[in-house]
């Protein structure tokens, strides 16, 4: 029996980062979003009546801190989980200042996601969603490019489970600091055959700087709208890849599903997407994730 209600979906594509290698401001976020990505609303999915179903522009964008942990031997990515660490940018040591720890497991098969149990301290908050990407299949011309997508274009899911918890006090550097804030996580590992220890050590991946533009939204049907984000992350030094980009929408759901012609509609934006950004896409990086994991957990 299924645990968790699926309540959204949200649809990826990473970005060639040379077009965002400058500092992110508004004005490059809302450039993109009107010379790239509502021609292809607009020109896919046709108006409303009259309206086009491109909505609104990005707001200023919400600027944090982001790192990601696991042991020396990689024990939660080889468990499909990732532990992320995100800091508000404000000053150090202000009140406002906020470290949230997110504990997520990410996998294709939607019920063994849906039937796992997280749980976390008080006010943590949980959220099941729908992962989807590019379809991708195997690249010949390895190492020019390190990811090709499928002809014609289409995509694949994974599923995540994800719980939040606001206002931590410390980073987690100990696999026993992070099982003390989500209880059941030592128990999971296990079931997956992952000897864990409380005494693990953990290991964060380079520091990296998130700017999240959001505002911007397409109408896919009355009562469906998928709200757009723009995530830019610069790594800090000496990584040797600068950063990456990404470009996504994500729809709510209401009890578990999405109306059929809101799916459609959405199915043929992202296909639409992949086609009309064509050399705006990148191809060397199957993830953002993979990219700001500690070193020795990346798959490379």
């Amino acid at each position: 029996m299924m645990h968790h209600v699926l309540e959204s979906r949200e649809y990826k594509l990473l970005l060639e980062f040379s077009h965002f290698d400058a500092n992110p401001t508004l004005e490059l976020a809302n450039s993109f979003w009107d010379q790239r990505i509502k021609p292809t609303i607009e020109g896919r999915l046709g108006k409303r009546g009259r309206n086009s179903r491109a909505e609104e522009w990005f707001a200023t964008a919400e600027v944090k801190s982001v790192r990601f942990w696991d042991t020396s031997a990689c024990l939660l990515t080889r468990c499909n989980y990732a532990l992320r660490e995100r800091v508000s940018n404000r000053k150090e040591g202000s009140r406002k200042q906020q470290r949230e720890i997110t504990l997520k497991l990410r996998m294709p098969d939607m019920f063994v996601v849906a039937a796992t149990s997280l749980r976390g301290a008080q006010g943590a908050k949980i959220a099941f969603e729908e992962d989807i990407a590019p379809l991708e299949v195997a690249d010949q011309s390895y190492p020019t490019s390190k990811v090709a997508i499928s002809t014609p274009r289409s995509i694949r899911s994974r599923f995540s489970l994800s719980i939040s918890i606001k206002g931590v006090a410390s980073e987690p550097s100990t696999l026993s600091y992070a099982a003390a804030l989500f209880p059941t996580l030592l128990t999971n590992l296990e079931a997956r055959g992952a000897l864990a220890s409380r005494s693990n050590q953990l290991q964060h991946g380079p520091a990296i700087q998130e700017h999240v533009f959001k505002g911007a939204k397409v109408r896919l049907a009355s009562g469906t709208t998928g709200e757009f984000a723009l995530t830019i992350w610069h790594f800090a030094p000496p990584e040797p890849v600068r950063g990456v980009a990404e470009i996504s929408f994500k729809c709510g759901f209401e009890n578990g599903t999405m109306p059929g012609a809101a799916a459609q509609r959405a199915f043929d934006l992202f296909i639409g997407l992949q086609e009309d950004l064509g050399n705006g896409l990148d191809l060397q990086h199957p993830s953002k994730t993979e990219l700001a994991l500690p070193l020795g957990c990346r798959g490379e």
